[in-house]
């Protein structure tokens, strides 16, 4: 009987919409305040910044031309309901301004573009990360007034992918339960490089993707016939067509009695786009989780026992 392991990529492609809006009074005077903040493609889980998580981002702003730095990765924190931040900063009458914020800082190095951008977004991204981390950016543009200059409102676009896996208990033995462990994935790039307006990442060769990601299973990695246990979230550079490892331990169980405990491996490979999520689903039974091919209970009738002759033993 042929073994299988079915394991898929279902993108779920998360959708634009503002969970929520922070509106604070601009101050007095003609300082440069940052007001509001929106995230596009928010989605909650896992370790994602949205509008309740948000508490701080750090922005570049220029004036004129890129010679004119306004902001070099000023951090712009939340606090009492207000965005505030410390190298105060004013308006002037006529110049051209262009912003980028971007949250969190950590891994991230930020390069300005040559010529002063107009629209949309800019700017060069090289990111180092563990995966633990969500990273969301968001670019803006005024023109200062002498007076009733508004806040600057920044929307957060995510800049990864976010991945996750379930495991199906597909099981058909009405006793039969299983508990996933050493959940990893491998091959994963810890680099890479975003030169915005660009959509998609630039990473290096397929042998240099060497990270790891070691996954944490919900309720200790047990599930049912017909339920499901499923992982935690790791943040991925977005990649187009790359190979994947994934291994995981897996224990069968009929009742308290342990069947099997077997370690799998699966390639699988992504195409992923920044913003969108991707649960990589399995489903697992008996034919699929032993290491050697299992052998089905059948039954068979050897025999059915004969009646005596009959007897003449009682009249009436």
């Amino acid at each position: 009987m042929k073994k299988s392991l079915y394991l898929g990529a279902l993108a779920l492609l998360t959708l634009a919409s503002c969970a929520s809006e922070e509106t604070v009074e601009a101050p007095k005077g003609n300082a440069i305040d940052f007001g509001k903040a929106f995230i596009n493609n928010s989605t909650r889980g896992g370790e994602v910044l949205d509008m309740t998580t948000l508490k701080s981002f750090n922005v570049y702003g220029y004036m004129g031309d890129m010679s004119g730095v306004i902001f070099n990765s000023e951090l712009v924190k939340l606090a009492e309901g207000k965005w505030t931040y410390d190298a105060l900063q004013y308006w002037t009458p006529g110049q051209k301004y262009a912003f980028a914020a971007i949250a969190p800082m950590d891994g991230v190095t930020f390069t300005a573009p040559a010529t002063f951008p107009t629209s949309g977004e800019f700017g060069t991204i090289a990111y180092n990360t563990d995966g633990t981390n969500d990273l969301i950016y968001a670019a803006q543009y005024a023109t200062g007034k002498k007076s009733g200059n508004t806040p600057v409102a920044f929307t957060f676009n995510h800049l990864l992918s976010r991945v996750k896996l379930t495991f199906n208990n597909t099981m058909t033995n009405p006793k039969g339960s299983m508990t996933i462990s050493n959940v990893k994935i491998s091959g994963v790039y810890n680099d890479g490089t975003i030169a915005l307006p660009a959509t998609s990442w630039t990473v290096g060769e397929a042998d240099t993707a060497t990270g790891e990601r070691a996954y944490t299973m919900a309720n200790a990695g047990v599930a049912a016939k017909g339920a499901s246990t499923g992982s935690d979230v790791y943040f991925f550079i977005p990649t187009t067509g790359h190979k994947y490892t994934i291994t995981f331990t897996v224990e069968q169980k009929i009742g308290n009695v342990v069947v099997s405990t077997s370690t799998k491996t699966a390639e699988i490979t992504l195409d992923m786009q920044r913003g969108c999520s991707y649960n990589l689903t399995a489903n697992l039974n008996e034919l699929n989780m032993p290491q050697n091919t299992p052998e089905p209970i059948e039954f068979t009738v050897t025999a059915v026992e004969d009646w005596e002759n009959w007897t003449d033993s009682m009249t009436f």
